[in-house]
């Protein structure tokens, strides 16, 4: 149940905010800050009346400092928001060259790559204690075939 009406909100949101109009509006900060002034605002006025002397300037005073903070709120978030999409991008491409290098180099060493074993000294088979490789058949000669062709 929870994942789908997750998903349910998430499809919804993806419509609403794909369309022109509510995606700009949102995804600009002014307008954001606009907006988040105006329901402050609207709150503020409901439950804290101002007096009948009043002037009408005081209100838009407090009004352009609530738009003003809220603004500068929005942009030290979405520099934050910035700063760390663009560190987790580019360790993103360090770990993709990296899962690649290693991807390959385990794929080929994993399924069906050569065993190769280093003949160290003259007397030395090269192998492990007990004189086999490691499937235990003691079969070498692809890998005296690849040393040679190096020339190792």
């Amino acid at each position: 149940m929870p994942a789908t009406l997750g998903s349910a909100i998430n499809e919804t949101c993806t419509w609403v905010f794909g369309t022109k109009f509510l995606g700009g509006f949102f995804r600009s900060t002014f307008w954001t800050a606009i907006l988040i002034t105006s329901i402050l605002m609207l709150c503020v006025m409901y439950m804290y009346p101002p007096k009948k002397n009043t002037p009408i300037f005081c209100i838009f005073r407090v009004a352009f400092y609530v738009f003003v903070f809220t603004l500068l709120t929005l942009f030290i978030h979405d520099g934050v928001i910035s700063m760390d999409y663009q560190s987790q991008s580019d360790n993103a491409g360090a770990d993709d060259l990296v899962n690649k290098v290693t991807d390959s180099t385990r794929n080929s060493l994993v399924s069906g790559g050569v065993n190769i074993r280093a003949k160290l000294s003259a007397d030395d088979d090269g192998g492990d204690s007990d004189g086999g490789d490691s499937d235990g058949d003691n079969d070498d000669s692809n890998g005296d075939a690849l040393f040679d062709k190096f020339g190792v």
